[in-house]
């Protein structure tokens, strides 16, 4: 040992250990060698260093906590005029592992922290750490999530640990990159803050290294959440058909509840379906995405390859056209935008179905329909870019219109294979240029050709069909 301050040398030894007991805490330093430096008046310590690395092991007297481990390539120390600690330098590479508490759940593993220097400050009559800075290529670890950024800031009041710097977050199924994120430790929740980018992931992609953006590419398709929703996992047969990708000012997770909410122009996407709101919400236990501030969707429709202008026309329908060789070109050429706007959006994975609540608009070429709700049914997905609509069914004050013709009524059923709209309820009618008024009980007409079915009800069963000019 080397000793400052005007004490005599100890005898010589191979490791040093200087040992501090506060009230709550037991510090224990173990090096090679150290230097002490002690104040003059009151000799008490008032500085130490390794030369060269050392491990600190701060144990609480609680056996309910687990104790820390700290190695660096250099410590220095510096001590009050009581020789407590009060602050602690790690230098040339530095790593923290704290052992998960007595009686935490099997499987819980410790906490790792690592990063080129830090710097922690303790409180001298207790001995606790209170806050802690560590950067130079942090890097976190807790179980399943993981974390990076150029800094990171530590709280022990609150509980934060602050990443700023380039941070990123990630599990085996979400990639988070944003301007500041926050990790509560004590509820296990996360906060994105300015610039949220985040990548939800299908099984197989999520396993392999985080890469910065990976699998977001910002300003990539636009249109607008997919018909499939933000998925949490879920092994796909092409990685771009399970990632979805948001982008929002703030976010906040919760891993136990596998909860994210996202606010702030948001804007998630998921091949060519797209979702824009101000808030979003991910339940991973239910599969289900939701927002209740105004919501537009976005679809490509394939289309049938029959002619067809409308809801209810474009581009839903799949007939005999859309089969044989070159059929996936002629589909992909002829896939119209299919735009909802309404004031709340509920889908469930389960069952592929998005509900739409409140002054529903959904748009399509030159087709419009309006109605208190609706709900659209999804095809499994099976090709890269999300999946088709199958069917959709209105509710409540439902208007189509196109040019020339409009139709009303209270329910409305829509099979996007045949092109087939049904309106009942309510008297439905159809007010058409040409042919002016038409109504019954049920109205059936197509979106790809002029052809209406009229059924009277029980007092009229005989159907009347008429051709109505386009």
């Amino acid at each position: 040992k080397a000793v400052r301050g005007g004490r005599p040398p100890e005898a010589k030894t191979a490791r040093a250990t200087v040992k501090v007991q506060p009230a709550t805490q037991t510090e224990t330093m173990t090096a090679a060698e150290m230097t002490f430096d002690f104040r003059a008046v009151g000799r008490s310590l008032k500085r130490a260093q390794t030369v060269g690395a050392g491990k600190l092991v701060l144990v609480p007297q609680n056996p309910a906590q687990g104790a820390q481990t700290i190695t660096a390539g250099q410590f220095v120390m510096a001590f009050d005029d009581r020789s407590r600690l009060e602050t602690l330098s790690g230098l040339s590479g530095t790593r923290s592992v704290s052992d998960p508490p007595a009686g935490a759940p099997p499987g819980v593993g410790p906490r790792e922290t690592s990063s080129e220097r830090l710097e922690a400050a303790f409180d001298p009559p207790t001995g606790a750490l209170v806050a802690a800075l560590q950067s130079g290529n942090f890097q976190f670890s807790d179980g399943e999530q993981k974390a990076s950024a150029e800094q990171a800031e530590y709280s022990s009041p609150t509980q934060v640990l602050t990443l700023t710097g380039h941070p990123k977050v990630w599990d085996t199924v979400t990639r988070v990159n944003a301007e500041r994120v926050l990790l509560h430790l004590d509820t296990d929740t996360a906060e994105g803050i300015g610039k949220v980018q985040s990548t939800h992931f299908g099984a197989e992609t999520a396993s392999r290294p985080v890469q910065a953006g990976a699998g977001l590419k910002p300003g990539a398709t636009s249109g607008s959440v997919s018909s499939g929703g933000v998925k949490s996992g879920g092994a796909t047969p092409n990685a771009a058909t399970g990632t979805t990708n948001v982008l929002a000012d703030r976010m906040l997770a919760t891993r136990p509840g596998q909860w994210v909410h996202y606010e702030g122009h948001v804007r998630a996407w998921q091949g060519a379906d797209v979702v824009e709101a101000t808030s979003l919400d991910y339940n991973g236990k239910e599969r289900r995405l939701s927002s209740g501030s105004g919501v537009v969707t976005s679809h490509l429709a394939p289309a049938s390859g029959i002619p067809a202008t409308g809801i209810l026309g474009s581009s839903t329908l799949s007939g005999p056209a859309s089969s044989g060789p070159g059929a996936a070109g002629r589909k992909k050429e002829q896939s119209h935008p299919l735009t909802v706007r309404a004031d709340h959006l509920d889908f469930f994975d389960e069952g592929r179905k998005a509900s739409y609540r409140g002054n529903v608009e959904l748009e399509t070429e030159s087709t419009k329909l309006r109605a208190d709700r609706l709900d659209v049914y999804f095809q499994a997905e099976s090709a890269p870019g999300g999946s088709e609509v199958e069917r959709a069914v209105a509710d409540g004050h439902v208007r189509v219109t196109q040019p020339g013709r409009r139709a009303t009524g209270d329910h409305l059923e829509y099979e996007a294979a045949a092109g087939r709209i049904v309106m009942k309820g309510g008297s439905p009618a159809l007010y058409d240029e040409a042919r002016s008024f038409t109504t019954g009980q049920r109205l059936t007409f197509f979106i790809h050709d002029d052809k209406l079915l009229v059924d009277g009800g029980e007092k009229s069963r005989a159907l009347s069909e008429y051709r109505m000019p386009q």
